[in-house]
């Protein structure tokens, strides 16, 4: 009897283009036979059949036990199949199910993203809202901090009907722009974002939005950066031009915001307000109201009332109409990928379809994306994330940025994100805010606007956990200058460009670090413990690498804790952050980090000929006598100590002279690169500022 053990993927495979991957599977037999064993692949763009070699076989009790593999490269990007047969002589072949394999463009797997709000990225404050032409003019600085992909909240005209407006404006509610996700028109771009304000010869009024825009997408193209926009499919504006052309895209009641109102049905127009938009029933999710925008009837987690939802009878025609936006901003525009907004609500068999003819556009028509493919991107939460995954979605995100605050949520949450209920190298997009969260100092319990030095400590550190963690980082227009404002989403606002503060350099050195090492993007990921809440530490590897990062959440106060790294031996712990090396022959090691400061530490393993001269803490009895002898090590150990360490010999030893100016030149050359910085985003700004319109 042959029978299937285990299959090497076992569930839905996440891989990007370039990569190899070794298919393996076990079987067991029990008739002392050797098996043919195959495997059926779609991965080269057909079907294909690969015999498998023997890579083990063992004799246990009565039966076999054989292991094979196949090493199979991607040359293609697309959603392909993998299958194992397995047969003996004479005998029928036995089947594994099939199991998907995702192939992704290679440029995902180690992208930065920045996403701009173009409103408030560029605004002036009681002038105008922010323009293309104000985040085309920042892209080289973009660049220079490690961005590789702009992602944009909607561009679109926004409904005027039951438009909400904005409570800190100070301008008549009527001249209130409204949320950009409540859209008026899926192929429009809203004119106000549009203005030419990068040419003096033109005056800005009139230009064309659209060329506008697709200046923006060809500079960033330019520079080798993607673009991603957004795609809001739950819900329209409520006069959105469908409401005419398709009411029964939607769904009615007398009162819009009631879940135990009955729906009014088609047959009853005439007399009650079916087709009225006035009654379009509001979208109702996780016990929120969002009274401005109408829901579409997707016949998808649509709560019931008193009676069902009633049948959308040409839900087929809003699929292709739906379906036809994305590919028609990849074939006018040469978008690069979309983020979609509560993309759970949508059904995932329309994402299936919607995502497999998107990139077939981009692959088989002429256009301007970079790579001829598109990416997707979920807005997820914690509805339907494995059920997005299988539709074809590239990432999705959830509530990281709620999880930064505490090793216990970042744990918990990063473990679950890194588990087996998601498919094989799932991505997350990882961030410490975006436009539905508050800002991360609010979010860490800062009340007080005028503590810089901890605003700028939570915003460090939450960087190097949503860079160093298993996933898409992003960056949300603001945080590089630790902006304290939160979005307003219905009316106009401004980020403070000229802020004092900013971790700008910070941000593109932790991107940096990020780039040259391959462990920090395609590692395995394990969140490790330091015994204290506020010290965050994760470990990252792979066959060739090492990494263990570090961070100190806490906005004012240092912290201490002991991490067992699990590894054994004497080693070389080099910090890619501040160059500085510590050495240790134990597999525990105590940690002592400032507010907001954080290691990323680079593991090298000492040759025995090492080991004498670096005078390496082994136990207590060898660290006073470590410790006199040899000053250089109690100067690299400042921060990280030997579990071993006696911690009053460390508290009680005065720093030398040596160590004391080291760190004066090191806070020096920190102080003097970030001024120089600060001045270079000043003139960039001041620089548009001269070529506003005056209103």
């Amino acid at each position: 009897m042959l029978r299937f053990e285990h299959v090497n993927p076992e569930r839905l495979l996440k891989l990007h283009k370039g990569k190899s991957y070794s298919f393996s599977c076990t079987l067991t037999e029990h008739n002392n036979k050797t098996p043919l064993v195959e495997l059926i692949s779609t991965i080269q763009g057909k079907e294909e059949v690969h015999p498998l070699k023997i890579s083990e076989r063992k004799k246990i009790g009565e039966s076999v036990h054989f292991c094979f593999e196949k090493t199979l490269p991607t040359k293609d990007t697309g959603m392909f199949t993998v299958q194992f047969r397995a047969k003996v002589r004479g005998g029928k072949w036995l089947y594994t199910q099939k199991t998907e394999v995702h192939v992704d463009p290679a440029w995902i797997e180690s992208a930065v993203i920045y996403n701009a709000f173009i409103r408030l990225f560029g605004a002036e404050k009681g002038k105008r809202a922010g323009t293309f032409d104000d985040l085309k003019a920042e892209l080289d600085e973009l660049k220079k901090m490690g961005v590789t992909a702009i992602y944009l909240n909607p561009i679109h005209q926004i409904g005027e009907f039951m438009r909400k407006v904005s409570s800190h404006d100070v301008i008549p509610s009527y001249f209130h722009p409204g949320s950009p996700y409540s859209i008026k028109d899926y192929k429009s771009i809203d004119p106000e974002l549009g203005l030419d304000i990068d040419n003096e010869d033109k005056d800005p009024e009139y230009a064309d939005p659209s060329d506008e825009f697709r200046e923006l997408v060809h500079a960033a193209h330019e520079r080798g950066m993607r673009v991603i926009m957004d795609l809001v499919f739950n819900h329209t504006s409520h006069d959105c031009v469908f409401q005419k052309l398709h009411p029964e895209w939607y769904l009615y009641k007398k009162n819009i915001m009631s879940l135990d109102e009955p729906f009014i049905y088609p047959e009853e127009v005439g007399t009650k307000p079916w087709g009225n938009p006035k009654n379009t029933f509001c979208p109702f999710d996780h016990g929120f109201w969002w009274e401005d925008v109408a829901q579409l009837n997707w016949e998808h987690m649509i709560p019931e009332g008193q009676n069902k939802p009633p049948h959308n009878s040409t839900k087929d025609k809003m699929y292709r109409y739906f379906k036809s936006i994305p590919k028609w901003w990849v074939r006018n525009f040469g978008i690069d990928g979309f983020r979609c907004d509560v993309a759970y609500r949508v059904p995932d068999d329309f994402w299936k379809e919607c995502i497999a003819e998107t990139r077939a556009i981009a692959k088989n028509t002429k256009n301007e994306t970079l790579d001829k493919d598109t990416i997707y991107i979920a807005e997820t939460w914690v509805d339907n994330l494995q059920g997005l995954f299988h539709a074809g979605f590239h990432a999705v995100y959830g509530e990281f940025s709620h999880k930064l605050n505490s090793a216990t949520d970042f744990n918990g949450y990063t473990g679950y994100m890194n588990s087996t209920a998601f498919p094989i190298n799932a991505k997350f997009l990882l961030f410490p805010e975006n436009h539905d969260t508050p800002r991360t100092a609010e979010k860490s319990g800062l009340v007080n606007k005028s503590n810089e030095k901890a605003r700028i400590n939570v915003n460090k550190s939450r960087w190097v956990l949503s860079a160093a963690s298993n996933g898409i980082p992003m960056i949300y227009n603001g945080f590089e200058v630790i902006e304290w404002k939160g979005t307003d989403l219905f009316g106009y606002g401004a980020i403070d460009w000229n802020s004092e503060i900013d971790i700008i350099n910070y941000i593109a050195k932790i991107n940096k670090i990020r780039e040259h090492n391959p462990a920090l993007i395609n590692g395995a990921f394990l969140p490790l413990s330091a015994h204290n809440e506020d010290l965050i530490a994760i470990k990252r590897w792979t066959d060739k690498q090492t990494i263990f990062v570090v961070a100190n959440v806490h906005a004012t106060e240092s912290r201490e804790g002991l991490i067992e790294t699990g590894i054994q031996g004497t080693f070389r712990f080099k910090d890619l952050i501040d160059g500085e090396e510590y050495h240790y022959q134990n597999s525990s090691v105590y940690v002592h980090l400032p507010a907001g400061r954080s290691h990323i530490f680079l593991l090298e393993k000492h040759k025995k000929t090492e080991t004498k001269k670096k005078n390496v803490v082994k136990n207590k009895s060898a660290a006073k006598k470590t410790v006199t002898k040899k000053k250089t090590v109690t100067k690299k150990k400042t921060t990280v100590k030997n579990k071993a360490a006696p911690k009053k010999t460390a508290v009680k030893k005065k720093a030398p002279k040596k160590k004391v100016a080291t760190n004066k030149k090191a806070i020096s050359g920190k102080n003097t690169q970030k001024t120089k910085k600060t001045t270079i985003k000043k003139t960039a700004r001041k620089k548009i500022s001269k070529k506003a319109p005056q209103k």
